[in-house]
């Protein structure tokens, strides 16, 4: 079984989301939102930079709504941060966070994986922007 560039690209995105997600709703569990907060925290962090470029790029529809797997990810993922978030033990607020008082994260390493993945998540998207004659060889959906 080989792997091609669209199956790449598409675990690539699938990481970027949960790193997203994971990140969005880990803010949302520390600020002491309800379930619905996480779950919204979530989601929008989580495909609202996807959003945005298509947006920008007049790229329509927009892709979440035309594939909308990556937002059942981000609500799944939701979940989890629900269920783990309110059992691990964790600081109070940011300005413990200041003085040196380190509690346990629940998503620690998703902050540098969701910060890694959008380039990558985003080039095949974006890649006809910089081609001289864009306008004739802008990529079907």
């Amino acid at each position: 079984m080989s792997v091609t560039g669209n199956d790449a690209f598409t675990l690539l995105e699938a990481i970027g989301t949960i790193a997203f997600a994971l990140s969005g709703g880990t803010v949302a569990v520390r600020a002491g939102m309800d379930w619905l907060g996480v779950v919204v925290l979530a989601v929008v962090t989580a495909v609202g930079g996807g959003t945005l470029r298509d947006v920008l790029l007049g790229q329509f529809p927009i892709r979440w709504v035309e594939h909308p797997w990556p937002v059942a990810l981000a609500c799944a993922c939701a979940v989890i941060v629900i269920l783990v978030g309110h059992r691990v033990p964790h600081s109070t607020g940011a300005h413990q966070m200041d003085r040196g008082r380190r509690g346990v994260r629940p998503a620690a390493g998703s902050d540098p994986m969701a910060l890694a993945a959008p380039p990558v998540r985003g080039h095949p998207r974006v890649s006809w922007v910089a081609l001289p004659g864009a306008s004739q060889s802008r990529p079907r959906r």
